[in-house]
């Protein structure tokens, strides 16, 4: 995970590793952990990362 917030840092929303998105009803972006897990984000107006949740997308 650290590594996805440090890329979310350096290259932006949707740019990057872990197949970044937008989500479709949410002002909110998602990107891979692994194959069932996404991190889900959103930038504040200051540029601040918000992390809403790191885990559970689909369930098993």
């Amino acid at each position: 995970m650290n590594d996805l917030i440090k890329d979310i840092e350096r290259n932006g929303l949707l740019h990057g590793i872990g197949k970044p998105e937008p989500l479709k009803y949410q002002k909110a972006y998602s990107r891979r952990i692994d194959q069932y897990n996404h991190l889900i984000y959103n930038i504040d107006d200051l540029g601040n990362l918000w992390i809403i949740s790191c885990k559970g997308h689909y369930e098993e």
